[in-house]
Formats: structure tokens, sequence, C-alpha cells
């Protein structure tokens, strides 16, 4: 009996004593430069106040803090491999002094020992630069969970700019928002990982409550169908997370139309920024905003949506949920004393039609609600508002953002 006792004991200690080794490395964050950095890999959450990752290096900048913790269990071995010898610029000896941890005065390795369930390292001295970080915890190393996010046709669109040799696929809803582009490709079927995609447009942001997820490895294909294009495949997110895209979408077509009456409606030319805007809201609460491209002179004539500034150019029936436009035949005549008679048939990838009337009186001047409609469009590209002329993309202050 003595001995059946000990061999349970044994058995306890040794499942007490399982431990999962992650290996974290500049692959498997999403690049980011000069900014907070935030990552779950293997189920080791990585925090750095303000650092850069790139293709070869983790830089915890001076005066700076990385944790890692590891969903509550804890950690018992963390190991940094660093591109500098002790205490030389970058370095691991450039890290404060701490109980448990030591490194290789001429040697790029550094070693912390103990038992934590979250781990604080700050680089004091100098800025480090690693190329790994080997974490071992008590436990095992988590399953991911996978993420399955379906968008079908009409709630989507692709602006390929064959000019600029890329492509970029966006979609808005009420509580999400979906960006995937490449970096380079004037043939946009084909297979991409994350060294043909561009991180900065790669996302997926919950709007309620507000969490951006941005992407590290994995790959997508993207594929023609008939008059539809699919993009489909599997991307692991910076919270550990597997997001399995089955996305379909082409040509909205009309399922609906909706008639837009406004008779207070707005108008905005801007020289300088070769804008003019139209803007209203109806008395049903539809909210117009249309911004076409303008040089200077009468503002007047025939316009279709290659005249539009798409980023600032939306239709809301709701609050909040901003429609982006596919199509759009705009006339526009002016009356007497600033006053404008402005007739409209647009489509909307939400598959509506709105038929839209607006008259502009003669004392009319500025925006009506124009500028919570920038603002949103603003949110929603998460500060990556522009315009684009000539193939060349543009932010608000004027410097080129691709």
């Amino acid at each position: 009996m003595k001995k059946f006792f000990s061999l349970i004991a044994a058995v306890l200690f040794a499942g007490s004593m399982m431990a999962a080794e992650v290996t974290i490395t500049p692959s498997r964050i999403a690049a980011a430069e000069n900014t907070a950095i935030s990552a779950v890999i293997d189920g080791v959450s990585f925090e750095l106040t303000t650092g850069t990752v790139n293709d070869e290096q983790i830089r915890i900048f001076k005066n700076q803090t990385l944790t890692l913790s590891a969903g509550g269990a804890n950690i018992t071995k963390v190991v940094f491999t660093c591109t500098a010898n002790g205490t030389a610029k970058y370095g691991p000896g450039c890290f404060a002094a701490q109980e448990g941890y030591t490194f290789e005065a001429e040697g790029k390795t550094g070693t912390w020992e103990g038992s934590a369930e979250s781990v604080a390292f700050l680089a004091e001295t100098n800025q480090v630069r690693a190329t790994s970080i080997v974490v071992t915890f008590d436990g095992e190393v988590p399953e991911p969970e996978i993420v399955e996010i379906t968008i079908n046709s009409g709630l989507a669109y692709v602006d390929n700019c064959a000019n600029a040799g890329w492509w970029q696929m966006f979609y808005e809803s009420a509580d999400m928002i979906v960006s995937l582009s490449n970096i380079n490709s004037t043939e946009a079927p084909g297979t991409y990982t994350m060294a043909d995609l561009d991180p900065s447009y790669c996302y997926v942001q919950y709007l309620d409550p507000e969490k951006k997820i941005s992407f590290t490895s994995g790959e997508i294909v993207l594929a023609e169908e008939g008059d539809k294009v699919t993009i489909k495949g599997d991307l692991v997110g910076n919270d550990g997370n597997i997001y399995r895209f089955d996305l379909t979408y082409g040509d909205p077509t009309a399922e609906r139309e909706v008639d837009v009456v406004i008779t207070d409606g707005k108008v905005e030319l801007s020289e300088s920024s070769e804008m003019a805007v139209i803007s209203g809201t109806d008395a049903n609460g539809v909210l117009v905003q249309l911004a076409l491209h303008y040089t200077g002179g009468a503002f007047e004539g025939d316009f279709t949506e290659a005249y539009l500034y798409s980023n600032y150019s939306v239709i809301a029936e709701e609050a909040g949920v901003y429609q982006s436009i596919f199509s759009a035949d705009i006339h526009v005549v002016p009356g007497n004393a600033n006053s404008y008679k402005i007739t409209a048939t647009v489509l909307c990838y939400n598959n509506t039609q709105y038929n839209i009337d607006i008259t502009v009186p003669g004392d009319g001047t500025g925006i009506n609600n124009a500028e919570d409609a920038v603002k949103a469009v603003k949110r929603i590209l998460n500060g990556q508002l522009f315009i684009e002329k000539n193939g060349v993309r543009y932010n608000v202050q004027g410097a080129v953002v691709k």
C-alpha cells in the first residue's frame, strides 16, 4: 500500500512539474515602430510600453518596460538572446538589475529564473535589442481559438489601385471593421503570406468594446469566381487566436431603393484641398456627404464616382453606420446667391440605391453634419484618412501615405 501511494505522489508531482516553453521571435509579433506593442504568443502575453519590432529584432527602448505573463501560470525562466554582448549598447546587461536575473558579461544571453505570474524587464542603461525571447512556464501551451469571419457579397469592397501596384479590401459595419491589403502586386489573384501583406492596412477592429487585432503569420488566397472575388485563409492575430476569413464580394445590385430629399443642404468649396463637399440630412435622418474633386471656378455639371473622394463620401441611414459608395451619377446646377440644386443616384455596398434630391438655399454656407461624418470615417480608418490623386495617396497634412 505504501508503494501504491508513493506511486500516486510521484505521478502528481510529475504532473505539477509539466512546463511549456515558448519562443518569441520578431516574426511572431506584428511589425511596429516606436509605439506600445501588445501580443499573445502561444499563451504568453507580451506587453512593451514603447519599442519597435522589425523583421530581425525586438527593440526595447531605454527607460521602457517589457512585461511577460502566461495567463496566470507561473513563469519559471526567461532567456533573452540579444544583438550585443554584456553591458554594451543593445546587450542583455542593459536591463535593470533584479533578483533572479543574470547575463553573460562576454556573451549575448541574459537569463531570469524564479517563479512569478508576471516578470517585468526595464531597459535601464540603454536600449535592448533581442532576436529571441524564450519563456518557460508551468502548464501547457493553450490551443488557439479559431475566430471565423464571414462576409458576403455587397458588404465589402476592394480598392484595386493598379497604378499604385496594390489592392485593399475594406469592410465596415456597426460592430466591426476588416481591412486587408497587399504590399505590391498588380495582379490581385494569388496566395499572400505576411511577407506580401501590408501590416498597416491588415487588421480586424472591433468597435464596442474597441479592440484592434493585427496579424503575425498565416496566409490568405485571393481568387476570382465569375463576377465575384473571394478571400479565404487563416491569419494568426496578435492576441494568439486564428482568424479564419471567408470573404466574398462583387459589384452590388440594387435590392432596395431609398428616396432622400434634403431641403437645407450645404456646399463647401475649397480650392486649397481640391474638394467640394455636398452634405445634408433628410427628414428621416438619412445623412449624405459627397466629396467631389474641385479645382476652383464655377461648381456645376455632371459627376460620377470617378470624381469622388471615397473616404470622405458616405451615406448613413442610422448614426454611426456609414455605407461606402460603389457608383454615383451626380448633377449639380447652381442658382442665384450661392444656391444649388443637386440630384444624384448613388449605389452603395449595402445593396441600396439612394435617389437623392438636395436643395442648397441661397444662405447656405459651411457644411451641415459633415464634420461628424468625416470624423467617423477617420475613426473607421484608424487615422488613415487620405485623398487619392493620380494614383498617389496623401494624408490630411499633405504627406504621401502609400
